[in-house]
């Protein structure tokens, strides 16, 4: 008989996957791309707050920040430390205020996240 897959076992292979990707997430232009393309369609204004899911690297939450600027509030989530470790690495070098938590994205409820204009 089979051991039954449980949500611990699925969400620790997830981490291990992106956390071996991190590095070079960045690296293909696929993502990048990606990420302008969400924020283009997310019609971001100056001091809108944003949540990110799954924000891996940050591609789309360092964009984000940018577009709602100093009055907006941007936070991250990730399950994956190497991807968050990538992502508050680039926003550091940029000087940005942005908030960035490892959890699990489906299981918010845990979370004091207040409300957000725009989730991505």
């Amino acid at each position: 008989m089979s051991t039954p897959i449980t949500d611990s076992d699925t969400n620790a292979t997830i981490k291990a996957i992106y956390t071996e990707r991190s590095s070079t997430y960045d690296a293909s232009s696929f993502h990048p791309r990606q990420a302008k393309e969400y924020i283009h369609s997310a019609n971001l204004k100056p001091g809108d707050s944003v949540l990110d899911l799954a924000c891996g690297t940050g591609l789309v939450t360092i964009l984000a920040k940018q577009h709602v600027g100093p009055a907006g509030r941007v936070i991250g989530i990730d399950i994956s430390s190497g991807m968050l470790d990538v992502a508050r690495k680039k926003t550091s070098e940029l000087a940005l205020d942005i908030e960035y938590l490892e959890h699990d994205i489906t299981d918010l409820d845990a979370l004091p996240l207040g409300e957000f204009d725009v989730v991505t």
